[in-house]
């Protein structure tokens, strides 16, 4: 589950890192540095909107809500994206990236009521790009079409089974698309599971950083997230880390 996470590169960087052309890329609203996206807000994706190719950059609503009873949907399951008829045609014609400099999840510390944010990110806090597909889908609470993107997510590597150890949807992180992907996953061409689902993997543990935080940043006052000590945290983590890798040894 990936349910925050943060874009704070400038427009340019992430013009030149999908390869934008400045002159023709479309801005529908200008794109400030965020902190702590949260599901249902307006957020930057790119595509190939024009089969041939040109990337371009759309906003879209990170997710919808498909049935009252069971909320807002944000996060699509890799597994289920060829078995549910909700998702299979999107899959395979709409996918798109979502840029990111990092990701937020709470982690459940025993004896601790409070959970502890993690902000998961590059080494350099450089753009990355997390696996999208979009549509236009109703909205059952406000009655209206509505332009929606959705994060793909998988099983989690054994770093991130530590820290996203909590609620039913525990023990999962996003998709990330590498650059060397990026054109054959926005490629409309590509429209076949055998062609796609190779991309969908599973990040390397060595891939990110993991910064734990004493608070998550604010979204609304443009306020950075707060590291806490990480010194002390990640080798607590990396202890917690080997002894589940011993226990999957037995």
């Amino acid at each position: 589950m990936c349910g925050r996470y943060l874009l704070s590169s400038a427009l340019s960087d992430i013009i030149e890192e999908y390869e934008l052309d400045y002159e023709t890329t479309h801005i529908e609203k200008e794109i400030n540095p965020r902190y702590n996206i949260s599901p249902k807000s307006q957020i930057p994706i790119i595509l190939d909107d024009s089969g041939k190719g040109k990337r371009n950059l759309k906003l879209m609503q990170w997710g919808v809500v498909f049935n009252e009873k069971y909320g807002l949907t944000f996060n699509v399951r890799s597994e289920n994206l060829q078995s549910s008829p909700a998702w299979k045609n999107t899959f395979l014609h709409k996918r798109c990236l979502i840029p990111a400099t990092g990701f937020i999840e709470w982690q459940e510390l025993e004896g601790v009521k409070e959970t502890l944010p993690w902000n998961i990110h590059k080494s350099n806090n450089e753009v990355f790009s997390l696996a999208g597909i979009w549509n236009f889908f109703p909205d059952k609470t406000t009655g209206k079409l509505e332009l929606c993107a959705f994060i793909i997510t998988t099983e989690a590597n054994s770093m991130m089974r530590t820290i996203h150890n909590k609620g039913g949807n525990r023990f999962r992180q996003p998709v990330i698309i590498e650059k060397s992907n990026y054109a054959a996953w926005l490629n409309t061409d590509h429209n076949t599971p055998k062609t796609i689902l190779p991309l969908l993997k599973q990040f390397s543990v060595e891939e990110f950083s993991y910064t734990p935080l004493e608070k998550v940043g604010d979204d609304i006052k443009g306020i950075s997230p707060i590291p806490k000590d990480g010194i002390a945290k990640e080798k607590e983590l990396s202890k917690k880390k080997n002894k589940i890798e011993e226990q999957s040894l037995f």
